[in-house]
């Protein structure tokens, strides 16, 4: 009988077999001998990549995970090493054929006695082969997402509206919204406050709003979320686009006491009477300085604005503290000064001439032949007694006359 499976039989004559095939090698039946070599038709010695355990009737795949480096193995040699994986009948402890196994897969991670790889989990990547370790796959790139299992690289920038700050935070495109009063641009690794002079009442944008006029959008202290919750203030007005409360007072000359002011136009110029020198004025409560007018807009107390609006007091005029229209000298004087400051600096009109207007710069004239007209004549003719006839007599003259040849009623008569 033939010699079983697994046995040997040494020798003739026996009546059972003699033992199993030794550890190493394996025996498919009438072997003779506890190791038979190769090629002899009943085993073998068990070849890299397989083992033998005692009695064996053929090799015996290398387990996955696990390596056969030799001949005539009774067990495998030990695991596969850390970055690679093994498949059945490994013969290498690092494997590089891909039938037996390989080197670890970017995107995945081996321990140690790995039959495959294991996928990096989502929020990370791994751009290279042979990562031993969980811990080996890299966080994924703030600004970018990495979605799913087993990520090489990045699967692709974040989107507008959302922010990636990377890491296991970072799993899907979408993850983290951009919050209100912050915008998120394409590729954001975290959400960035709208600047000053901007709001963002809304979630998951891309850009911020331009503050609206009237109003200020002031992000010092925190991020704007609504713009009208900050009045532009009194004394001030706010634009498209402005940042701080106080960033454009009322130029000097105006003033605002309302909130709300859009425009340097909304500014009220100054009254009649006042002046307004500073910048960001509520009220006004100054008086133009006495010698000066001030109409409207007047920037100073002492205005030289060279225009009708606010300035010196101009010739034939008055201006006492407060002036809002310079006051006209009074019928009987004039000036030609400037800065009058009441109706006493206007000079009487000289004797002999008639300041019969208002404001006058200058007399207006000697007095009408037939008349006569002393200090201060408001009239070209100022008194009439017949003079006529007396000039022809030599006794009235039209120029000024001493004060013993003013006419008297008893020249008349008769």
């Amino acid at each position: 009988m033939q010699c079983s499976y697994r046995m040997y039989c040494e020798g003739a004559g026996n009546e059972l077999p003699t033992g199993y095939c030794e550890e190493g090698w394996y025996c498919v039946g009438a072997s003779d001998s506890p190791n038979p070599p190769d090629g002899s038709g009943v085993g073998g010695i068990c070849q890299p990549g397989y083992y033998c355990p005692t009695g064996s009737v053929q090799m015996v795949e290398c387990p996955a995970g696990q390596f056969c480096a030799s001949s005539g193995l009774s067990q495998p040699n030990g695991t596969c090493d850390a970055g690679y994986y093994c498949v059945l009948a490994s013969s290498s402890p690092t494997p590089g054929d891909g039938s037996t196994g390989d080197i670890c897969p970017s995107g995945q991670y081996c321990v140690a006695g790995s039959s495959s790889g294991e996928n990096c989990p989502p929020g990370t990547y791994a751009n290279f082969t042979g990562a031993e370790a969980i811990t080996d796959c890299l966080d994924c790139v703030p600004g970018y997402y990495c979605e799913g299992h087993g990520n090489a690289w990045p699967d692709g920038e974040c989107q507008g509206g959302y922010y990636c700050p990377g890491g296991d935070n970072t799993s899907t495109p979408a993850d983290t919204i951009c919050p209100q009063g912050h915008y998120c641009v394409p590729g954001s690794h975290e959400a960035v406050r709208c600047l000053s002079g901007y709001y963002q009442d809304e979630t998951g944008k891309a850009s911020c709003k331009i503050c609206v006029e009237g109003f200020y959008c002031d992000n010092t202290v925190a991020p704007v979320v609504l713009y009208n919750s900050s009045y532009c203030p009194a004394g001030h007005f706010c634009p498209n686009g402005t940042s701080t409360a106080y960033e454009n007072p009322c130029p000097a000359g105006t003033y605002m006491n309302e909130t709300g002011a859009k425009a340097t136009e909304d500014c009220v110029p100054c009254p009649g009477g006042y002046y307004c020198d500073e910048e960001g004025q509520t009220t006004y409560w100054k008086l133009c300085t006495a010698g000066f007018y001030c109409k409207s807009g007047a920037a100073s107390s002492t205005p030289t604005q060279s225009t009708e609006e606010a300035d010196v007091c101009p010739p034939g005029h008055y201006c006492p503290e407060g002036t809002a229209q310079p006051e006209k000298c009074p019928l009987g004087t004039y000036s030609s000064a400037t800065l009058l400051t009441s109706a006493v600096e206007c000079l009487n009109c000289s004797a002999g001439m008639h300041c019969s207007e208002l404001n006058l710069t200058a007399p207006v004239g000697p007095c009408d032949p037939g008349y006569y007209c002393p200090h201060s004549a408001d009239t070209r003719h100022l008194l009439s007694v017949h003079c006529r006839q007396l000039l022809r007599r030599g006794q009235c003259s039209a120029h000024p006359m001493p004060s013993r040849h003013i006419l008297k009623r008893s020249w008349f008569r008769g």
